[in-house]
């Protein structure tokens, strides 16, 4: 008996790429996620890992902006880094990689970088998210500063993620509020001296750790004149950094879905929120019409007969009561008075005094 070959699978549904998302989030979240528009800044440690998330998780239009090329020392922690793709540009790489996992995604590419000479060519206003995975202090601020006062476009920045090696220490905080972070710091320093703060606040993927450099890089490589000392770094970091930075974005559109639906649609949607409201409004029904009841006995009550000097009635506080041989009001003052009398004459003297 021959044993035929199975042919492997070639074949695809885009529905099925993302079929098990789909369970999760459901049909109307990932329609918001197909149609957003993101851009992000550096796609190198941090950057790229964040981009094969996105487009994993369906995110049906990407631009990534990039003027580096791959080199040896990438491929330790950059996704689309590998001996075959030394020399070449980042993001055309990366785009490669990611037109294999969705073909129909919108996935551009920039050769370049974000300065005060290109900002505007890039049209922030016209994205949804922003991802900000850039090295150059300069040009971050440049970048954190425009896109905070764009009204509709949300920011999310990574601080640095070299010298880390702890992932549990790996925080999601707003920018002011993070700590322990040396690009962080510099960020905000360089904003009081210049007096130029962002507009508004955005979310941060930071981690509280800072480790030493056991070697000079010097050793392995040679520096650029005035380039900044490289520092060491880890593929396990910088892919939490990068996948943290998604899931910012995933989780504000799943948010911006829930608040979407109308009041009823949020009462009703759900029969369980109908049948609690019913128990709710039932209980109050009964509770109101209890207190109805108990004014009505209490309002009877209101005038009492005046107990006599030697005892003492209390029970209805300051409602006046009415006197059993006078007939007139007597208010509870002078029955306490009253009462005090009746006891100082029953009462031996030196016990009432």
């Amino acid at each position: 008996m021959e044993h035929k070959e199975e042919s492997p699978i070639t074949s695809y549904d885009t529905k099925h790429i993302f079929s098990r998302a789909e369970l999760l989030l459901g049909q109307p979240v990932m329609h918001r996620i197909s149609v957003a528009r993101v851009i992000i800044f550096g796609v190198g440690g941090v950057g790229s890992w964040c981009a094969e998330s996105l487009i994993r998780s369906g995110i049906g239009h990407l631009t990534m902006v990039d003027g580096d090329v791959v080199v040896a020392s990438n491929i330790n922690r950059q996704l689309m880094a590998t001996t075959a793709t030394l020399g070449q540009p980042k993001v055309a790489v990366l785009r490669e990689r990611l037109m294999q996992i969705n073909p129909e995604a919108d996935v551009r590419t920039v050769c370049g970088r974000f300065n005060t000479e290109t900002a505007e060519s890039f049209h922030l206003q016209d994205y949804d998210y922003v991802i900000d995975a850039i090295d150059s202090l300069p040009d971050k601020m440049l970048l954190i500063n425009t896109v905070t006062r764009l009204p509709h476009t949300q920011l999310y920045s990574s601080m640095g993620a070299a010298r880390k090696f702890d992932p549990t220490r790996i925080r999601i905080a707003e920018f002011w509020r993070v700590t322990g972070d040396p690009l962080a710091r510099s960020l905000r320093q360089r904003f009081k001296r210049g007096k130029v703060f962002p507009a508004r606040k955005f979310q941060c993927v930071y981690s509280d750790e800072l480790l030493s450099n056991q070697q000079s890089a010097l050793s392995y490589e040679q520096s650029e004149a005035g380039a900044p000392q490289p520092n060491g770094t880890v593929a396990h970091i910088t892919a939490i950094f990068g996948n943290m930075l998604a899931s910012l974005i995933l989780k504000h559109i799943c948010e911006k879905q829930y608040r979407k639906r109308s009041f009823f649609e949020f009462l009703f949607g759900n029969i369980n929120y109908f049948s609690y409201l019913c128990t709710f409004l039932r209980i109050k029904r009964a509770r109101d019409e209890q207190h109805t009841r108990q004014r009505k006995r209490v309002k009877k009550s209101t005038w009492c007969i005046d107990p006599p000097h030697n005892q003492t009635d209390d029970t209805y506080g300051n409602r006046i009561r009415r006197s059993q041989d006078q007939g007139t009001a007597v208010p509870l003052c002078q029955v306490r008075q009253r009462s005090v009398q009746g006891l100082q004459r029953v009462l031996p003297p030196s016990v009432a005094g």
